[in-house]
């Protein structure tokens, strides 16, 4: 008797919890607020809790994946009516321009 209330009990809190995730699931596709992000945020996160070596690796990698091609500083032309004043470290820090005679 006693198991069969158990089994019962059981089946019972599980029903319960297939129920409000149903309901709960419904509920995010009808409204789709910004708040549904924030739910796959909190989930995606997870991995930095269980496995941060990986987490950290992944988040390096995504960076190199998003690495730019540095840009070249033009090369000074004598001739061209606009020239970059350089400060001591390399970047600009003056635009000069020239008039034509």
């Amino acid at each position: 008797m006693e198991t069969a209330v158990m089994f019962l009990a059981v089946a019972g809190i599980l029903l319960a919890c297939v129920v409000a995730v149903w309901v709960f699931q419904r509920g995010l596709a009808r409204d789709a607020r910004p708040r549904t992000s924030s739910m796959g945020d909190a989930f995606g996160n997870l991995i930095d809790v269980f496995d941060p070596a990986q987490a950290r690796a992944s988040r390096d990698l995504k960076d190199q994946q998003n690495v730019g091609p540095v840009s070249k500083v033009p090369e000074r032309d004598p001739d061209d009516p606009i020239q970059l004043t350089l400060g001591p470290d390399g970047n600009p820090r003056a635009v000069r321009i020239r008039r034509d005679r």
